[in-house]
């Protein structure tokens, strides 16, 4: 009886061990690359809302709704679901997650599999915002799929033209 129940656990724990093993193996990560003139922009947030799923032929759909999601590279599909997910922010409870921009890169680690919006609230010092895109974990590289994505910016920063550090003098002399 001893060694039954002994036999029972040890194939208890084997199943448990692999099933751990095999979620851990489906996490994923997105690095994303930041540069502007070449140079890698030293600061900032980019936040990561997972918006939809893709089921077993690479069809997505988004998250809460289930709706189809056509072209994924296309900036309409980006502002649809970035206006999906400002339009239900408040009614579901979307996985978010924000990193910071460290010399040009920022990095989302330990993601299950889905399409992210990848936004920026937060500026970097001198730049406009980012323009927002989509990233799917696992990603088809042509041979095989990759949950750990790199991603370079494709969009143009845009700096932004320095302030004035003082208001022009109004009574200063104008030559006359």
């Amino acid at each position: 009886m001893k060694r039954r129940i002994f036999s029972l656990l040890t194939v208890l724990l084997a199943v448990l061990s692999l099933t751990f093993s095999v979620s851990a193996e489906s996490l994923g990560s997105i690095t994303v690359t930041v540069r502007y003139k070449n140079k890698p922009v030293k600061d900032g947030k980019l936040t990561a809302v997972l918006v939809g799923y893709a089921d077993q032929t690479n069809q997505y759909s988004t998250v809460f709704t289930q709706d189809p999601i056509d072209n994924i590279t296309s900036r309409t599909t980006v502002s649809k679901l970035s206006n999906f997910y400002t339009k239900n922010k408040n009614k579901h409870d979307f996985f978010t997650k924000t990193v910071a921009i460290k010399e040009g890169t920022a990095t989302f680690s330990n993601l299950d599999p889905g399409l992210y919006l990848i936004s920026q609230k937060t500026a970097s010092t001198g730049y406009y915002p980012l323009n927002s895109f989509l990233v799917s974990i696992p990603y088809w590289d042509g041979t095989q799929y990759q949950y750990d994505v790199d991603a370079t910016v494709k969009t143009e920063l845009g700096e932004k033209a320095p302030k004035p550090t003082e208001k022009p003098d109004s009574t200063s002399s104008t030559g006359r």
